[in-house]
């Protein structure tokens, strides 16, 4: 459970992140493969953190796409899903409704945890106003 809940917040963060950089909506997100392709690098630098501080990333699936499938593939597929459901009814209402409190509580947890091995997703949670500018 550790696990799992280490890559939630490192997945949940830096999705979040991205949703808030345009404007809460992940359709706009999603239409932006610059955007979605930034939110891969981010969150996949995440996991290789996680990893190296020796946490085993939890679900596999979820890492594999983040982390070995090429971006040729990855950037389309979450450009995919984050104009679908999973971005527009779930995650961009919750990154709008905890982006003041919970959000930035798991950003910095997050940050503590992986922080200076995972540039790239600080830079993200960062634009995204859920951590102080670095």
């Amino acid at each position: 459970m550790p696990s799992w809940l280490s890559m939630h917040a490192v997945f949940i963060a830096g999705a979040s992140a991205a949703i808030l950089l345009y404007g809460g909506d992940s359709a706009a997100l999603a239409a932006d493969r610059s955007g979605t392709a930034r939110v891969v690098r981010a969150v996949g630098a995440g996991f290789r953190a996680l990893r190296r501080a020796g946490v085993q990333p939890q679900p596999r699936p979820l890492r594999a796409i983040f982390t070995i499938v090429p971006r040729t593939f990855s950037v389309p597929y979450w450009q995919h899903q984050t104009a679908r459901a999973i971005g527009v009814e779930t995650i961009a209402p919750h990154a709008r409704a905890t982006q003041h409190d919970e959000l930035p509580a798991i950003a910095a947890q997050v940050e503590e945890l992986i922080g200076a091995q995972a540039p790239a997703l600080m830079e993200l949670l960062s634009a995204g106003h859920l951590l102080r500018a670095h």
